[in-house]
């Protein structure tokens, strides 16, 4: 299903909601992870001005930042999972969506907020183009105060919503899998529109007990 999980980070405590959840499908599925941070060029430009350097110069120290903090936060994987640490540079999105892709059994897994909170990760920007561009499985989770600093996720059940079409039923073999990899329950929700009464002249209304019994 799932042969390693690849997880994006920025360097902020938002970012970092994705641990809990990455450590807990490490440890489930056993696979390596792979932990990546991207350095976008226009950014360093206010810090290369600022300290009057060169560009090279203000990069190479940038890196050696980044790569130190994910050293850092791979400490807090199982020893027993190989963890790798990337730094790439270029546009995030660009760089999350083709590293996956070198890999078929990838799984993104990222939160909806970063660096910038709402203004930069949120689903809209980085995480949505993601989302849309990516042929990998994707995680993704909602920051909260409750997942930071959590050292697993305490996960019970996964839902899975279907609507009587085969290509919605194509994710039940990913939540059997991860049911069973997690001892997780499995909910499947199927969720109906009842037509609104229309009554007539002569008071007809549709009969909500026989649609009920057709649902």
């Amino acid at each position: 299903m799932y042969t390693r999980i690849l997880v994006a980070l920025d360097g902020s405590q938002l970012s970092e909601c994705i641990l809990p959840y990455a450590r807990s499908f490490a440890k489930a599925f056993n696979i390596p992870v792979e932990l990546l941070e991207v350095i976008e060029p226009d950014t360093l430009m206010p810090s290369v001005v600022a300290q009057h350097g060169r560009y090279h110069d203000v990069m190479t120290a940038e890196r050696e930042k980044r790569s130190a903090y994910l050293k850092e936060v791979a400490t807090l994987f199982s020893g027993s999972l190989p963890v790798d640490c990337n730094v790439k540079i270029g546009k995030p999105a660009e760089i999350i969506v083709d590293t996956a892709a070198a890999h078929a059994g990838t799984l993104i897994a990222m939160a909806t907020h970063g660096r910038s909170g709402v203004k930069r990760w949120l689903l809209g920007s980085v995480a949505d183009k993601v989302l849309h561009a990516a042929a990998n499985h994707l995680l993704l989770v909602r920051t909260t105060e409750r997942t930071q600093g959590s050292e697993r996720a305490l996960l019970e059940r996964v839902m899975a919503p279907l609507d009587g079409s085969g290509l919605a039923e194509s994710v039940i073999p990913h939540a059997v899998e991860l049911a069973r990899k997690m001892n997780l329950e499995i909910v499947l929700l199927r969720a109906y529109t009842l037509p609104t009464p229309v009554y007539a002249d002569e008071g007809y209304a549709p009969d909500l007990g026989e649609l009920w019994e057709q649902i």
